[in-house]
Parts: structure tokens; sequence; C-alpha cells
């Protein structure tokens, strides 16, 4: 988000209660308006898992604004809390888009990774369908080869029986010997 469009949408009851606030002078509002945004920012960027996914960048974003806060608290120049504030409202919303993009990464990563597992399922049953397929085939040549060879025997006995009655008619029974 660029600067200026962190704020904070004020409830109609705590605008009926600033009304009644104390007046301050421009240098002082622009000194406390720096202050919310990087405050906004800070927890914008938190909400966004910059603390997981940016760390180094979101704890300088801290560290920033804890020294604008300090420095506004022991009255330093408005110009250097609104400087400090500016550049921990930067700090943050760079930690909040590191951490939008490593997450996108992240995701991607997932993304590629459980396509690459389906792909490799994907390859291994179409490996274990070629493999049946071909075991498959061979049982069915076995039983095609098996069928044929009792066919095979089935006809020569079917031959045998039918040439052995002929061969008993064609020789004279054996008679005794005296």
């Amino acid at each position: 988000m660029p600067r200026g469009h962190y704020s904070w949408l004020v409830p109609d009851t705590l605008e009926s209660s600033a009304s009644n606030t104390p007046k301050v002078s421009m240098h002082k509002y622009e000194e406390l308006l720096e202050l919310y945004q990087a405050q906004n920012a800070v927890g914008i960027a938190r909400a966004g898992y910059a603390e997981d996914y940016a760390p180094n960048t979101f704890a300088k974003a801290q560290q920033l604004l804890t020294e604008a806060q300090q420095l506004e608290r022991s009255k330093a120049d408005s110009k250097r809390v609104v400087q400090i504030a500016r550049e921990a409202a930067e700090a943050a919303e760079d930690a909040r888009v590191i951490a939008e993009r490593r997450q996108q990464d992240e995701k991607l990563v997932k993304a590629q990774a459980e396509a690459s597992r389906a792909q490799q399922a994907r390859v291994q049953a179409e490996a274990e369908a070629h493999q049946a397929k071909i075991e498959a085939e061979a049982a069915r040549a076995r039983a095609d080869a098996e069928r044929a060879a009792r066919q095979r025997a089935e006809a020569e006995a079917a031959g045998a029986r039918d040439r052995s009655p002929q061969v008993e008619a064609k020789t004279p029974p054996r008679r005794p010997a005296p």
C-alpha cells in the first residue's frame, strides 16, 4: 500500500469525543499522523505474517516505530519524528510486500510439488497398467498355447482311437501255439 493509505475508520462514538480534545499545532498534527500511519503499517504487516516471512525487514520497521515513538515522547524535533515514522511505515510496507511474495512463492512451490506428485502417480499408474496388460497378454498366450496343445493331443488321441480298430481288423487274431 502506498504511503498515506494506512487509515483507520473511526466509529461515530469516537468522533464526538474527538471534538473535545486539545488543539495541536500543524507540526504536532503531522507528527501524530505519521506515527499513526506507521503504527497502522506495522499492524497491517503483522496481519500479513511479515513476522514469519520477512522477519528482518519487519524487525527494522518495529525498531523505527519504537524510535519514532520515543522521539515523540521526548519532544524531539518534529521533522525528525516525522522522518523516522515515515521510514517505519515504508519498512513495514516493504515487509508486507516481501511476506506476500514469499507466501505466493510458497504456495507456488507447494502447487508444483503437488503437480509433480500427481504426475508421478499418473506415470506409475500407467506403468502398472501397461505391466498388467503385458501380463494379461502373456497369460492369454499361455492359455491359447495350452488350448492348442490340448486340442492337438485330443486330435491325436482321436486319430489313434480311429486307427486302432482298423489295425485290429487287418491283423488276424493270434492263435495259441500247440
